[in-house]
């Protein structure tokens, strides 16, 4: 059949001592029989077909036991790197909101080109597979991969993307990638339409599971992530950042004359500001960094890969960009409007600290030390 029939697996794992004896005995006896091609070619289906049904019935027992999405697309592309003569893999969710395939997990040599590579429907080849629900065996990687191909003794040769669909339509795809020419054919491409209607309802589960924790981690104010967030996605950073080599930046940043808001136009003018704030910061930093509130009137960024020098210049553009606008302070109206600055510090791992306390902590003295200069240069009283 087409699809994995979880009773069939169980019964054949009851027996599969049975079964590794008798095809034992087979290839034991070879010496000794004037064996067929055929009969050659049915112990190696047979031993083919034991190691599949092992390593799914071990998926769909693993995709059970976590509601992780990360976890869930390790899981599945662990197995399917040993189901087939894979060697790198990444799994792509589509994000509704950044309306892009984003990469959910990602292992083998090309890990790191995978972790940074997104797609529109209809872009490259996942963004093909994704849009027309079709799988594509053979292709040619340099097409989603471009120029970030790393050369060796065994360069990649080929890919193959396998739509992940459910009754819902398609939900993101699978990349496979190679270093041989035609290896991914119509007998691998019957194991992946066994397994992707378990890896859909797990990514379904996951998705459910990952809704419900979303809004435990946002701030229902400014709708950014909030310091809970912050601190679960340090960890990954930190992770990335010590495998990869690279700077960790942490930046600080707590708005100056935000009281007198409060005590002149009342709390529901400041928490319009501390709204539109939210939305200016989330333009002003990358699309890849990080924008947390931390608490009252001060937020967190998390900048990958950056180096003091360019934290600098990104705080710069940030402030900048800020008291260079008037934000009204009624939702839906565009009078009275008040104009705000940030101060900002920030500190880099691993120069600074290793830990988000010991960056936070250096991050906040240097803020309060620009905020210091901030009031001095305008002559103002810190408030």
């Amino acid at each position: 059949g087409r699809q994995l029939d979880p009773s069939l697996v169980e019964i054949y794992c009851d027996h599969a001592q049975d079964i590794e004896r008798a095809v034992a005995s087979l290839i034991q006896s070879e010496g000794t029989t004037q064996e067929t091609s055929e009969e050659t070619e049915a112990l190696e289906d047979i031993d083919r077909a034991q190691k599949e049904a092992g390593v799914l019935y071990d998926l769909a027992r693993q995709l059970g036991s976590t509601l992780d999405m990360q976890d869930t697309a390790v899981t599945v592309l662990h197995r399917l790197v040993e189901l087939l003569p894979a060697t790198s893999a990444c799994l792509y969710v589509y994000d509704e909101q950044a309306r892009m395939l984003i990469p959910q997990a990602a292992i083998g040599p090309l890990t790191d080109v995978l972790e940074t590579r997104r797609f529109a429907p209809g872009e490259g080849t996942a963004g093909w597979c994704y849009q027309t629900g079709e799988p594509l065996l053979g292709a040619d990687p340099r097409v989603d991969l471009g120029r970030q191909i790393p050369e060796g003794p065994h360069p990649v040769a080929t890919q193959a993307v396998i739509p992940i669909t459910d009754e819902g339509g398609t939900c993101g795809v699978i990349s496979l990638f190679a270093d041989r020419t035609r290896v991914f054919d119509a007998d691998q491409l019957r194991v992946l339409d066994a397994v992707v209607p378990q890896i859909a309802r797990a990514l379904a589960n996951a998705r459910l599971y990952e809704s419900t924790r979303t809004t435990s981690m946002t701030d229902a104010l400014t709708s950014l992530p909030n310091s809970r967030f912050l601190y679960s996605q340090f960890d990954k950073e930190l992770a990335r950042a010590t495998r990869k080599g690279m700077p960790l930046s942490v930046v600080v940043l707590d708005l100056d004359g935000f009281k007198p808001i409060n005590d002149t136009y009342g709390h529901q003018a400041g928490d319009a500001v501390l709204r539109q704030v939210a939305v200016l910061l989330r333009e002003a930093f990358r699309h890849e960094d990080i924008v947390c509130r931390y608490a009252g009137d001060e937020f967190v960024a998390l900048l990958p890969e950056t180096s003091p020098e360019e934290a600098a210049r990104i705080v710069g553009r940030v402030q900048q960009t800020l008291s260079s606008t008037a934000i009204p302070i009624k939702a839906g109206s565009s009078e009275p409007t008040v104009k705000v600055g940030i101060s900002a510090g920030w500190a880099c791992f691993p120069l600074d600290g290793t830990s988000l306390e010991e960056l936070v902590h250096r991050a906040d003295k240097e803020m309060y030390r620009d905020k210091s200069r901030r009031y001095a240069e305008s002559g103002a009283t810190p408030r």
